[in-house]
């Protein structure tokens, strides 16, 4: 069972979704945006990490906020400042793509990008080109992290260098 929502999961924490979700459904895998990132991050094993998120400042801190607290170091941080999801989810494609290429990298070693209503998925493969470093998003990990769970990760073309890797 996947949950979608990147600053929910945060907020909420991964141990509170899962035991809920295990209360209707005891033998199901359960995975949210915030562990699919964690472990695809570990999966590379990068530790200096740019974030990137259309939240508002402070849904964007706890973002930054959680992942310091993983025990990443963040590099730079960069946020549109969107305050509704349905808002976040009208973000052109194509404005993403200039606006995260300039992003200022220091030196991390990939940039993750948070929110699953962010438009972002049809992007990494060239964001990666364009930045020369790992990029991930709150959908790719979860794609990805459910295919994982399932034994069913094999020949994902065209959503970054994360599918690609053993």
């Amino acid at each position: 069972i996947v949950y979608a929502c990147t600053s929910g999961t945060i907020a909420a924490g991964h141990n509170s979704i899962e035991s809920k979700v295990k209360l209707a459904k005891p033998e199901a895998k359960v995975t949210t945006p915030s562990i699919a990132a964690i472990k695809a991050l570990k999966k590379f094993n990068i530790k200096n990490l740019s974030i990137f998120t259309p939240y508002s400042k402070k849904l964007n801190d706890e973002v930054v906020h959680y992942f310091v607290k993983e025990g990443f170091n963040v590099t730079s941080n960069s946020y549109l400042d969107i305050q509704a999801d349905y808002d976040i989810g009208k973000v052109e494609q194509e404005f993403l793509f200039d606006v995260l290429s300039k992003i200022e990298m220091n030196d991390a070693e990939a940039l993750f990008i948070s929110c699953t209503a962010l438009p972002v998925l049809d992007i990494i493969d060239r964001l990666e080109r364009e930045l020369n470093k790992t990029v991930l998003s709150s959908n790719q990990t979860l794609i990805w992290d459910s295919l994982e769970s399932i034994g069913k990760n094999k020949n994902v073309v065209g959503f970054g260098n994360l599918f690609n890797i053993n």
